[in-house]
C-alpha cells in the first residue's frame, strides 16, 4: 500500500524556507527505507523541484500526475 503524504499546507514550501531543505527533512524523518509514498503538493514549482531532486535527496521518482491547477502528485521510492 502507498502512503499519502500531504504537504499542501506546509508553509515552509511557500515561505523563505529552502525547498530542498524542507523536502529533505519530510524525506528523512516522515519515511522509512524503501518505502513507496505518494507526495501530494499544491504548487508546480514544489512539484518539478521533486521530479529533480530525487538523486539528491535519496529517492526513485516512480510517477507523477497533475490533477488539476492546484493539486499535483509525485510517487517515490525512498533509497536513503
Amino acid at each position: 500500500m502507498v502512503r499519502k503524504i500531504d504537504l499542501r499546507n506546509n508553509k515552509d514550501l511557500e515561505c523563505g524556507k529552502s525547498k530542498l531543505e524542507t523536502l529533505n527533512t519530510v524525506i528523512l524523518n516522515y519515511t522509512e527505507p524503501g518505502e513507496v509514498v505518494e507526495l501530494i503538493v499544491g504548487s508546480a514549482d514544489t512539484w518539478y523541484a521533486l521530479k529533480k531532486l530525487g538523486e539528491d535527496l535519496g529517492y526513485e521518482v516512480i510517477s507523477e500526475d497533475k490533477l488539476d491547477e492546484k493539486t499535483y502528485t509525485i510517487t517515490i521510492r525512498i533509497d536513503l
